[in-house]
């Protein structure tokens, strides 16, 4: 491998581990390094993406977000152990997409699902999670629990009415890479529409 890219195939196991030799042509006299590598994939059905709940961090980037050096625990999870113990029936969280904000700064988007015997509805979750937001305020800047561009609109939509909709900003992954952990989810965003909901 000449770079630090990792291409992987369809069908490969959910975990497994890799051991890399790692040499540099310029650098002969140093001896190489041995590194592992740890991957975890994760299936996400339609469903998943259907039901997604977000919420909005401040004081924090994505980096930090998902860091586990010099730390017992990442931030991300003691994210999804508050989210678990919050939600009832809740058996499995699937964070796919952490993203710092493109505007503001030290912000982040994270976009989550949770599941027992089928996917939650994301209106139950936010719903839930705002109850909750003490509690989740004690590790987190929480800006907004369900994330609401209407809040940023133009004034036209006022006259129509708003509506938050989730899009898939590209097919490319996004990566956010912390040196010791990588974190690669879908490229989401939140777009304020003016419609009714009818």
């Amino acid at each position: 491998m000449q770079n630090s890219n990792s291409t992987i195939k369809h069908g490969v196991p959910y975990k497994y581990d890799v051991t890399i030799r790692d040499t540099h042509p310029q650098w002969t006299s140093l001896e190489p390094k041995i590194s592992y590598i740890e991957f975890r994939l994760h299936d996400l059905p339609s469903d998943a993406f259907e039901n997604a709940a977000s919420i909005r961090l401040q004081d924090i980037t994505a980096e930090e977000f998902i860091e586990t050096r010099h730390r017992p625990a990442s931030p991300l999870s003691t994210f999804k152990r508050l989210i678990l113990e919050t939600i009832p029936n809740a058996r499995h969280i699937d964070v796919f997409s952490i993203q710092n904000h493109e505007h503001l700064p030290r912000t982040i988007d994270v976009y989550y699902a949770l599941h027992g015997s089928g996917y939650l509805s994301k209106v139950k979750i936010n719903g839930l999670i705002e109850i909750a937001r003490k509690k989740l305020e004690s590790h987190f800047n929480i800006s907004q629990i369900d994330i609401n561009e209407c809040l940023n609109a133009d004034q036209q939509c006022f006259a129509i009415g708003c509506l938050n909709r989730i899009e898939m900003q590209s097919k490319q992954p996004y990566l956010i890479n912390s040196n010791q952990t990588s974190f690669i989810g879908l490229h989401l965003k939140t777009i304020a529409q003016c419609a009714c909901d009818t």
